[in-house]
């Protein structure tokens, strides 16, 4: 899917123009401001130092012009070397993408795709740019020219393309799913009708791990988080589940999304991020980056999110990684890249379940409710549960705050919605609540 958006930067001039495409911001640097410049191809520009015409400007400054463009750069600052295409596929090193490409600064919002009036076609998700602004790259010494960001652009679309598994046999790689996408890749018998099938040979292999193929040497506990990690997965959908339409924007796994799902993917190998790489994906600390090249930028947190969540490629790369047999080293150990993504998402399951050590000693029910209530609305903390000892009624309450508060951006349709659920949720395990209303919220 080309990745469209409304109201985007101006377009870039077309290869034939040699003028060089410029950005305008400035940029700090030993406490001067310099402008930033992005070059198309000069082919007579082999070695700088042979092609440098020393020009006075100002006293005390020297400036350095290449042959062959207009650009002009004070000397401690000159580029040492272009950076071609190659350079910016090369992962983990200090000339790639991440480094040396403009990123995108503004605000992008997601537009989900509707049924087109009169018809069947669908419009596909985007996002557009509600404040654009862009900030240089950093690497003083290195200079961009526009034929590499463009053949770059087009190996990221072909890399990417390359992770869109035709659909087969009645199989969904990904289908569509209220304006969005969404992916089950296990056991959830709701999303098996209407030809949603999953994949089979993955649902076989997850349901046959056990808490032995993710650690060494299992506690008692480590049995019972297990026990409770794999119907939570079962339920999202299994550990490459997607889901890129709802108010969580995207969702992966046994649903982690935000900071948890940061750290899920942190705790993959190398060759798991080298590929991501390759289809313009980084994690980096706390946050998660993905080249646009709908806007020629890099964008970065929530902005990333939004892009992922409506480039059916991206969400493509992930669930193919997170099913694939491939193996891959880190520290010494060898194991398929699902077995990583497993063992990633179930240590992160641990942390929060290790968090919430007076929940376990409540009936089986309440601790159900208390489980479901966290994963369900990302709100509820664990503090505020235990403050309520199991008492279902107080529970309830502690959901009906979150939820009046919440109940848009927790992707209910209003809030009478989300207490009906909420509702249903204790009703469930045989608990009968009262959940109030706002007075803004009985007038829904």
């Amino acid at each position: 899917m080309q990745l469209y958006a409304t109201g985007r930067l101006a377009k870039r001039p077309s290869p034939t123009i040699t003028k060089p495409a410029k950005f305008t911001p400035t940029f700090a640097y030993a406490n001067q401001q310099k402008l930033r410049n992005i070059l198309n191809p000069a082919p007579t520009i082999t070695e700088p130092a042979a092609h440098v015409i020393p020009q006075q400007s100002s006293p005390g400054a020297a400036i350095q012009r290449f042959t062959g463009n207009s650009s002009e750069y004070h000397e401690d600052y000159r580029p040492t070397r272009l950076i071609t295409k190659a350079d910016l596929l090369t992962f983990g090193g200090n000339q790639s993408w991440l480094h040396s490409l403009p990123l995108f600064t503004g605000k992008l919002s997601r537009n989900k795709g509707k049924k087109a009036k009169g018809g069947k076609a669908r419009v596909e998700p985007s996002v557009s740019i509600t404040k654009a602004g862009m900030e240089e790259p950093t690497l003083d010494h290195l200079v961009v020219t526009q034929q590499a960001q463009d053949e770059f652009e087009q190996q990221i679309d072909t890399n990417r393309a390359g992770f869109q598994v035709p659909t087969a046999s009645g199989e969904f790689l990904l289908y569509r799913s209220k304006g969005g996408y969404a992916f089950r890749s296990a056991s959830n018998k709701a999303y098996e009708t209407g030809g949603k099938r999953p994949n089979e040979e993955f649902t076989t292999w997850l349901e046959s791990r056990t808490i032995d193929d993710v650690l060494d040497k299992p506690t008692a506990e480590d049995k019972k988080v297990w026990k409770k990690f794999r119907k939570v997965a079962a339920g999202e959908g299994g550990t490459a589940a997607v889901n890129a339409w709802d108010k969580q924007t995207l969702t992966l796994g046994a649903g982690f999304t935000g900071k948890r799902l940061i750290r899920v993917l942190n705790a993959m190998p190398g060759e798991y991020h080298r590929q991501l790489f390759n289809v313009g994906i980084a994690v980096t600390g706390d946050s998660l980056l993905v080249y646009d090249t709908g806007i020629h930028a890099i964008t970065r947190g929530k902005n990333a999110f939004r892009v992922a969540a409506v480039t059916s490629e991206i969400l493509a790369a992930f669930i193919h990684l997170a099913q694939s047999t491939q193996t891959a080293t880190q520290d010494g150990e060898s194991k398929e890249l699902r077995l990583w993504m497993l063992m990633a998402q179930f240590e992160e399951f641990k942390k929060r379940t290790e968090k919430c050590p007076k929940i376990h000693t409540w009936g089986k029910q309440e601790q159900s409710a208390a489980e479901k209530l966290m994963h369900w609305l990302g709100a509820v903390s664990c503090k505020s549960l235990e403050k309520t000892e199991g008492d279902p009624q107080k529970m309830a309450d502690v959901g009906a705050r979150v939820i009046r508060k919440h109940w848009k951006s927790a992707g209910f349709a209003s809030e009478q919605a989300g207490l009906d659920r909420l509702k249903n949720l204790f009703s469930k395990r045989g608990f009968t609540v009262t959940v109030k209303a706002s007075a803004a919220g009985t007038s829904e």
